[in-house]
């Protein structure tokens, strides 16, 4: 079951700000039903103060977040979010995606409040109205902007947590990153075979792990498994450099090695990109995660 307080922290001024919708939605219609003689000014006035839900609503999103991540670990939640999100209510959005919405809806209010205020002469009515809702708006806008990145990320994490069979507790890390997904192949040293002949990898690189999954087939949806050869390995004990593959001739310039330092014993995974330039991205990539994890190891 989930407790009161848990349902009240995802879910802070989330029916308020529907409400809020609701009504502004209904003041328009009553004014357009007007037309030409227009003049929603009074709407706007009226909005302007129960903009203080949306600057709560933004203050608790990312603890929100953090309780739908935490939530999603629940086996017995699972079910139930599965069937809510099935809902053709939800027109297909997650859970997390629902409640990113009203935070991404705030740029289209803004540009929809320009345009008009680029069309409302100055010594209308409704131009001061106009003027103080973009301020207002303009000034949540700031603070969403750094909260919708953060639950963009988290949100891209949950998607390929709930996508790995079983589930993966180290993407339940917050401060876990998706930077990049895509096909690597694992080579042998000593094997004598070409690309066609070994299993590709679907790799899922993160600020603090790479993942190494082989795809289920005969699934409606793309699930995933840990690759038992790979598995995860944690960046932070790993090297990464460039990499000939005199064995695989059709591999020869695509290749690159990570070292996996563990206790006194140290794993060499070769690994094979599907082209010159997608190899050059891997590289960088994982090249810039590992900088990044040593600079946090030493400011800690």
């Amino acid at each position: 079951h989930i407790i009161t307080s848990t349902h009240t922290h995802t879910h802070t001024r989330s029916e308020q700000l529907l409400v809020l919708h609701q009504l502004f939605l209904r003041g328009l219609h009553s004014r357009v039903e007007k037309w030409p003689v227009v003049s929603f000014g009074n709407i706007l006035w009226l909005f302007l103060p129960m903009t203080t839900i949306y600057h709560h609503f933004v203050g608790n999103h990312s603890h929100a977040m953090e309780m739908v991540q935490s939530l999603c670990t629940d086996h017995a939640f699972k079910p139930f979010l599965d069937s809510i999100q099935a809902k053709k209510s939800t027109q297909g959005l997650s859970l997390e995606e629902l409640l990113a919405a009203p935070l991404k809806k705030i740029t289209f209010y803004l540009e929809d409040l320009k345009e008009l205020k680029a069309h409302t002469p100055l010594e209308h009515v409704d131009y001061i109205y106009l003027q103080e809702t973009i301020d207002e708006l303009e000034i949540i806008q700031k603070t969403v902007t750094d909260d919708v990145c953060i639950s963009e990320n988290v949100r891209q994490v949950l998607r390929v947590e709930q996508k790995i069979e079983g589930g993966c507790d180290v993407l339940l890390d917050k401060e876990q990153s998706l930077i990049k997904e895509g096909i690597l192949t694992r080579i042998r040293e000593g094997d004598k075979q070409s690309r066609s002949k070994v299993q590709p990898l679907h790799c899922f690189l993160f600020s603090k792990h790479l993942l190494f999954t082989v795809r289920i087939k005969k699934t409606p949806t793309d699930v995933y498994r840990i690759s038992k050869d790979c598995g995860i390995l944690p960046l932070a004990k790993c090297s990464v450099s460039e990499y000939t593959c005199t064995d695989c001739t059709d591999l020869t310039f695509i290749g690159m090695k990570l070292d996996y330092s563990h206790g006194d014993k140290t794993d060499h995974f070769i690994l094979a990109a599907g082209s010159t330039a997608d190899k050059a991205q891997w590289f960088v990539d994982l090249s810039q995660v590992r900088k990044g994890l040593m600079r946090r190891g030493r400011s800690q």
